[in-house]
């Protein structure tokens, strides 16, 4: 009995215990992430309408989590991705810090983003003729498709898999690519759709100086799983080989995070504090009716759509079917 109770002291070593408590909130940021998908489109349900939403930011979300889910699953269980990580970062930084939670993660969003899209196109909601995917987003959409297209052949006709690899893999653009570098370039990417697709939807909301339509529990629940997300990386990189170095091998988790941060600041300040919800929302709009206007002129001159009105409208004629 002594003796199991002293090899139990044994194992409740710092390393353990940081690694049980990564295991945690690992799983912990991955519900606050999952359950943050849920909200938006059981509201647009409820509202029979995608009116205030940004078409850009649910399409171009499709593209981001699909990076993530293929970085992630190279990370994982790809023997030669996790060899060239290995390799470029030096033995000493041990493997990359991407865990099962991650993967659960964007695979979950990855689907639901799917699964929202859907609801501009084929459910019969609600939805303005100015909701369209943007020129721009759809050039971004092929452009990225081919930069990775471009990344995977520089890797086929430059890599020479009978040689060992070294550890400066590649040199210069037309140096010697590996495929490691076209997980990169998808973290890249994923990176890169965080900070776009959050844009369409913070300057619509300004637009209407409203965020009808744009649900804030989601971003509640976005930027709590963010911050658990960063405190996982960081416990993470204090019992690796490598220290803070396994986080410069893992900049998209990190840099992901602190985006995710930023933006779901900016819409709880939107929310509650720039253009908090008010009460007696059909009588203003009865009024606006009445009068026989559906938009509105800024002080500017330029019109804006008053979603408020167009929902309104719409919910009292399925009231009174």
């Amino acid at each position: 009995m002594e003796s199991t109770s002293e090899d139990a002291q044994n194992n409740l070593t710092p390393t353990n215990f940081l690694s049980a408590l990564s295991w945690l909130l690992g799983w912990i940021y991955f519900l606050c992430w999952a359950f943050s998908s849920y909200p938006q489109p059981i509201i647009n349900f409820r509202r029979k309408s995608v009116t205030g939403l940004s078409l850009d930011y649910f399409t171009v979300n499709i593209l981001a989590h699909s990076c993530y889910t293929i970085s992630c699953v190279a990370f994982l269980y790809s023997d030669i991705i996790r060899k060239q990580y290995r390799q470029r970062w030096g033995a000493n930084v041990g493997d990359p810090t991407v865990r099962v939670n991650d993967l659960a993660f964007t695979a979950h969003a990855l689907f639901w983003s799917c699964f929202t899209i859907t609801q501009f196109y084929w459910w019969g909601y609600t939805r303005l003729s100015s909701q369209r995917l943007s020129r721009g987003m759809k050039y971004f959409i092929l452009g990225s498709l081919a930069v990775v297209g471009v990344v995977c052949l520089l890797v086929v006709f430059t890599s020479e898999t009978d040689e060992p690899i070294t550890e400066q893999p590649y040199s210069g653009f037309l140096g010697k690519w590996e495929w490691l570098d076209v997980i990169y370039t998808l973290g890249n990417l994923k990176l890169l759709t965080s900070v776009i697709k959050y844009y369409p939807q913070a300057h619509l909301n300004y637009i209407n100086k409203s965020t009808r339509g744009w649900s804030i529990h989601k971003c509640a629940m976005d930027f709590v799983g963010s911050i658990l997300s960063l405190m996982q990386l960081f416990i993470d990189a204090s019992f690796t080989p490598g220290g803070l170095t396994s986080v410069i091998g893992n900049p998209l988790k990190f840099l992901l995070g602190l985006v995710s941060v930023g933006f779901d600041i900016v819409f709880m300040l939107q929310h509650w504090v720039l253009y908090p919800s008010k009460r007696g929302e059909y009588e203003m709009d009865q009024e606006r009716e009445d009068e026989g206007g559906s938009r509105a002129l800024l002080a500017d001159g330029h019109a804006h759509v008053d979603y408020d009105f167009q929902d309104s409208i719409h919910e009292r004629r399925e009231t009174s079917k």
